[in-house]
Protein backbone atom coordinates (compact mmCIF):
# COMPACT_ATOMS: atom_id res chain seq x y z
CA UNK A 1 0.00 0.00 0.00
CA UNK A 2 1.41 3.52 -0.84
CA UNK A 3 1.51 6.27 1.13
CA UNK A 4 -0.72 9.48 0.56
CA UNK A 5 1.37 12.11 -0.15
CA UNK A 6 0.68 15.13 2.16
CA UNK A 7 1.11 18.98 0.79
CA UNK A 8 2.79 21.36 2.80
CA UNK A 9 0.02 23.25 5.13
CA UNK A 10 -0.24 26.78 4.49
CA UNK A 11 1.29 29.43 6.62
CA UNK A 12 0.76 32.43 5.61
CA UNK A 13 -2.71 34.74 4.88
CA UNK A 14 -1.71 34.75 1.14
CA UNK A 15 -0.82 30.98 1.06
CA UNK A 16 -4.28 29.93 2.62
CA UNK A 17 -6.01 32.57 -0.36
CA UNK A 18 -4.48 30.81 -3.11
CA UNK A 19 -4.74 27.21 -1.65
CA UNK A 20 -8.70 28.33 -0.96
CA UNK A 21 -8.76 29.79 -4.81
CA UNK A 22 -7.27 27.14 -6.61
CA UNK A 23 -9.45 24.89 -4.57
CA UNK A 24 -12.58 27.06 -5.42
CA UNK A 25 -11.43 26.50 -9.44
CA UNK A 26 -11.02 22.68 -9.34
CA UNK A 27 -14.28 22.50 -7.82
CA UNK A 28 -15.89 24.77 -10.73
CA UNK A 29 -14.08 23.02 -13.23
CA UNK A 30 -15.05 19.24 -12.22
CA UNK A 31 -18.74 20.21 -11.95
CA UNK A 32 -18.77 21.75 -15.61
CA UNK A 33 -17.30 18.78 -17.22
CA UNK A 34 -19.72 16.77 -15.82
CA UNK A 35 -22.80 18.55 -16.69
CA UNK A 36 -21.96 18.64 -20.35
CA UNK A 37 -22.85 20.62 -22.91
CA UNK A 38 -22.34 24.54 -22.65
CA UNK A 39 -22.03 26.61 -19.67
CA UNK A 40 -21.03 30.33 -18.98
CA UNK A 41 -18.33 32.00 -16.59
CA UNK A 42 -19.91 34.52 -14.31
CA UNK A 43 -16.86 36.10 -13.15
CA UNK A 44 -14.41 37.21 -15.88
CA UNK A 45 -11.02 35.13 -16.33
CA UNK A 46 -8.44 37.38 -15.28
CA UNK A 47 -8.48 35.98 -11.35
CA UNK A 48 -7.76 32.20 -12.91
CA UNK A 49 -4.30 31.38 -12.05
CA UNK A 50 -1.74 31.59 -15.66
CA UNK A 51 -2.57 27.87 -16.05
CA UNK A 52 -6.86 27.91 -15.98
CA UNK A 53 -7.00 31.49 -17.69
CA UNK A 54 -5.11 29.38 -20.36
CA UNK A 55 -6.86 26.76 -20.48
CA UNK A 56 -10.10 28.64 -19.91
CA UNK A 57 -9.07 30.60 -23.41
CA UNK A 58 -8.45 27.72 -25.71
CA UNK A 59 -11.90 26.61 -24.59
CA UNK A 60 -13.53 30.23 -26.13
Amino acid sequence: MSKARRSKRPETDEEREALISTLHQDIARSKARTLGGSFFLDKPVAHLDDLNRVAMMDIF
